[in-house]
Order: C-alpha cells, then sequence, then structure tokens
C-alpha cells in the first residue's frame, strides 16, 4: 500500500494525482465519459456502482441517514452532511472574488461564473445559455410548458420548486429577507436588494440615450420608452404632454382634477407574472416619480396581493380606468 500522503498515479488528462489505482481509474471516466452502472428503472447511468446505489434510493424511497437535529432523513451520508450545514452555519467553500460562502463546491463552482461570465448549457431552442445544467432544465420547461409544482392554497402552477416557495410565501405572509435600515422585510433576497437602493441612492441602470440612471431594470425599460415614442398623449387642460395614458393620468390627479381606480400594478417588469402584458395598459412612464414608482414597487410587487394602495399617490387600474377630468369622458 501507498505511503499515507503520497500520490504516485497522475491524471494524463488533467493532472491530478491518487494515492490508489482503482481511484484513478474511476476519475478516468470523467474524461472518457463512461458511465458504467446503469439504472434499470430510468436509464440513468453513472461512474461508481456506489452512486448508482444512492440514486436507486430516490426510486425506493430508502432515506437511511436520519439528521439528529431536525429529524430529516436523507440517501445519502453526504446529503445528510450538506443538511447539517443549514444548522451549525458552516459555509466552508468560499468565493476568492466576492467573499460569497457556500455549503457545497458545487455552488461555488456555478457562483464563480457569474464573475468569470462563463454560462456553458445553452437552450438548444431559444440560444439562451445557463451557468448551471438545473438553470437550464429549468428553462427548458418553459419551451414545454411543463409547470409540475403547484401550490395547494390558490392552485397555481410553476416550473421550480423555488419559484413555488417564494409564491408561498404570500399565503404565509413570510417575508424572510428583513432591511437592516429601515427594518421593511420582503420575500425574496432580491426584492431587498432593490429595495436597498432607496437607502444608498444606487440607480444603476443607465440610459443610453440621455444619461439618467435607475434602480431597477424595469424603470429603465419604462424611462426608455419615451425615447422610442415620444410623447403622444396631451392634457386638453394643461397642455402637458404623457408617454402613456397613465402618465397623463397621474398629472390630471395631482392638479385635483381626476380620480383614479386604487387597483395595484404590477410595475416591475423584470418580474415573470402569470398573465399576457398585451392584457395590460400601457406601462407607467413619461411624468411620472419613478423614486415614488420604486417605493409603491415595495408596497405592491413585493409580496402580498392584498396590499392597500398609498392614499397619497394613486397606484394604476389594472383594468384601464385610469383617470378622467370632472364631467368628461375618461382616457384610455
Amino acid at each position: 500500500a501507498p505511503t499515507s500522503g503520497v500520490r504516485p498515479f497522475p491524471c494524463s488528462e488533467c493532472g491530478k494525482r491518487f494515492s490508489q489505482k482503482g481511484d484513478l481509474k474511476i476519475h478516468l471516466r470523467i474524461h472518457t465519459g463512461e458511465r458504467p452502472y446503469a439504472c434499470t428503472e430510468c436509464g440513468k447511468s453513472f461512474t461508481q456502482r456506489g452512486y448508482l446505489k444512492i440514486h436507486l434510493r430516490l426510486h425506493t424511497g430508502e432515506k437511511p441517514f436520519p439528521c439528529t437535529d431536525c429529524g430529516k432523513r436523507f440517501p445519502s451520508k453526504g446529503d445528510l452532511r450538506m443538511h447539517q450545514r443549514k444548522h451549525t452555519g458552516e459555509r466552508p467553500f468560499l468565493c476568492s472574488e466576492c467573499g460569497k460562502s457556500f455549503t457545497r463546491k458545487v455552488d461555488l463552482r456555478v457562483h464563480l461564473r457569474k464573475h468569470t461570465g462563463e454560462r456553458p448549457f445553452s437552450c438548444t431552442e431559444c440560444g439562451k445559455s445557463f451557468t448551471s445544467k438545473g438553470y437550464l432544465k429549468i428553462h427548458l420547461g418553459q419551451h414545454k410548458g411543463k409547470r409540475p409544482f403547484t401550490c395547494l392554497e390558490c392552485g397555481k402552477s410553476f416550473i421550480s420548486k423555488g419559484s413555488l416557495k417564494i409564491h408561498q410565501r404570500i399565503h404565509t405572509g413570510e417575508t424572510p429577507y428583513a432591511c437592516a435600515e429601515c427594518g421593511k422585510s420582503f420575500t425574496t433576497k432580491g426584492y431587498l436588494k432593490i429595495h436597498q437602493r432607496l437607502h444608498t441612492g444606487e440607480t444603476p441602470y443607465p440610459c443610453d440615450e440621455c444619461g439618467k440612471s435607475f434602480t431597477t431594470k424595469s424603470y429603465l425599460k419604462i424611462h426608455q420608452k419615451i425615447h422610442a415614442e415620444g410623447t403622444p398623449f396631451i392634457c386638453s387642460e394643461c397642455g402637458k404632454s404623457f408617454a402613456t395614458t397613465p402618465g397623463l393620468g397621474q398629472e390630471m390627479w395631482r392638479a385635483g382634477k381626476a380620480h383614479l381606480d386604487p387597483i395595484p400594478y404590477p410595475l416591475a417588469m423584470d418580474f415573470k407574472p402569470s398573465f399576457q402584458f398585451s392584457q395590460l395598459p400601457p406601462p407607467l412612464s413619461s411624468g411620472v416619480n419613478l423614486s415614488y414608482a420604486s417605493r409603491e414597487a415595495d408596497r405592491v410587487l413585493l409580496g402580498s396581493v392584498n396590499v392597500q394602495p398609498s392614499p397619497a399617490i394613486p397606484t394604476l387600474s389594472m383594468r384601464s380606468e385610469h383617470c378622467r377630468h370632472r364631467g368628461s369622458e375618461p382616457h384610455r
């Protein structure tokens, strides 16, 4: 047997060294693509018999490794070890670029691709590329119309378990991501990040046309509509022009000459709703206070559908009943 610490068997492909010839043989299958151990249930194949054995437990439901902290059970020791890090807080895999840490090496590897720009997994349908095979798999479900994860509360279905988990917070009221500045909490880390820009003043999305910058890509898109389409909607009372009828409506409301149907309007266009945008009125644009829009997005979009509109500033109606001058027909 080789001396402890000595690795006399190098891989001719990548240079990695091994203490035993058998370990090198298994490793070489990564380079050759050889996967000699196939599952008789689903056909999936593996480089080692041990991996096949663990995989078969997915079909049998066997989970022989329980967590001593919470009782949850797992099909392998490795899965249990990863889970226990949630209890201990251990995150041993550190990103050298930004300092972010991870519980699994594979998560760090996927994360590093954000820094390098590497997106090795491409969709054969539309050409869009992704940092991991898992993200590609979720994306492919969109092309196939698959939404296998269903909410038991309302019946809405989703393309991924993560999307379902976030959605369920609408029903539970859970908002686990809290702002350290003001204490306001949100359903996702992404929404918290957008909110924090209100405190920092960060506006990372500049307009190429005029240089004005915005807190989110959505608000930039809304603003760019002004450059692309101009401001064809003119107020008959004051002559001010707007890119959309909602923009016109807000100006008229401010002037005390209009009212607005107070139904929340989904402001963040990056958010992927279940409806088509063609069903909605045109997005908020010219004449709108976009710093207000950021605050209202926190209120309306980032959680409950039951959020009440601000009494100080009107929100937009999803029914296109935006506003009207007193005694005149509504602008649609």
